[in-house]
């Protein structure tokens, strides 16, 4: 068996309980992504795949601290003594020095350098290969799809079109956006041609950023459209909804991440099989619900709905999966 697999193996039954009752955006489902994504970028630029490994596994430690400590912002450097126990208890590896100071680097560093750490740094390639699959999980469908159970899970405003767009510092974290909307276009925006440290990875980011982009555009017009003045009027039931563009889209996970449903579970069938309409409260995940929705297209021009789910899928299954075909098994 691959010793790789033995290592993956090993750790998620070590860290898989610390994220089970995620409902941020940074579930386990995200960690294997970023791991899934570490790896293909791997593949191209070189690296330890030894330290991308445990450093993609273990970098959101530091969520689940912040998850225990109700919401209050715990950065990655305040999670190094949880990562180094864990690694101290590693069985199917013997980490060498140099490997373990790697990954603690990568763990401390995930979510950027500054542009002094760049040059400090810029000897360490697991770091930014890591930096990259977790930048990359921020934009697409899934990634707008986190950042909205993020800010279900956090009470912020889906968007605020009285509050103006202003640039931030893209690398702290610990800044409050005025909406879920202004954190998109204030750092996601910026991903593929600012934040990206590899070819491989603009190239991976080209279709996803261009996704994100599309929802924001037609999120906007759809909120003006409706003029959805006040957050209160997005408060009406899901399951009574009809048509099914951004913000309804926006809302379904973000009352996901109010309820802790998960994004999506490819592990537990979806309850629509008999291709019925299915509650929010049926559904084995937010995607499942959309799911069920999505077939309404004909009647209801819910064309939004199919192209979100083509792209999600495809971003969660790989650029081969067939997402066309498996929205026309719905």
């Amino acid at each position: 068996m691959n010793d790789n697999k033995l290592l993956t193996d090993e750790l998620k039954s070590k860290i898989v309980p610390m994220f089970e009752s995620d409902n941020t955006g940074h579930d386990i489902y995200h960690i294997e992504r970023t791991l899934n994504l570490a790896n293909y970028i791997q593949k191209h630029v070189g690296g330890d795949k030894v330290v991308v490994v445990i450093g993609s596994l273990l970098h959101d430690v530091h969520r689940s601290i912040q998850n225990e400590q109700t919401g209050k912002f715990c950065e990655p450097k305040n999670s190094l003594d949880k990562v180094s126990n864990i690694l101290d208890s590693i069985e199917s590896v013997n980490l060498t020095k140099e490997q373990r100071a790697k990954i603690l680097h990568c763990v401390e560093f995930h979510e950027g350098y500054t542009d002094e750490e760049k040059e400090k740094y810029s000897d360490i390639i697991e770091a930014k290969i890591i930096q990259d699959a977790d930048k990359l999980d921020e934009i697409g469908a899934i990634g707008m799809g986190r950042h909205f159970v993020y800010g279900g899970k956090y009470k912020s405003k889906m968007w605020d079109p009285d509050c103006p767009i202003t640039k931030r510092d893209l690398l702290d974290e610990s800044v409050d956006d005025p909406s879920d909307i202004h954190y998109v276009i204030h750092k996601c925006y910026e991903i593929k041609n600012t934040l990206l440290n590899f070819q491989i990875s603009k190239e991976v980011a080209q279709s996803r950023e261009k996704f994100t982009i599309y929802f924001v555009n037609q999120f906007i017009e759809e909120w003006e459209k409706l003029n959805l003045i006040q957050e209160e009027t997005l408060d009406k039931d899901l399951n009574k909804e009809v048509l099914w563009g951004p913000v309804n889209i926006a809302k379904a996970f973000r009352h996901g991440g109010i309820v802790c449903k998960p994004m999506y579970n490819d592990d537990i069938k979806c309850s629509n099989k008999d291709n019925e309409d299915i509650s929010f409260e049926e559904a084995n995940s937010t995607v499942a619900f959309l799911d069920s929705k999505a077939k309404f297209e004909v009647i209801n021009d819910n064309k939004f709905a199919q192209e979100f789910l083509v792209q999600f899928y495809k971003e969660w299954y790989g650029i081969d999966y067939d997402s066309d075909r498996r929205l026309k098994q719905i």
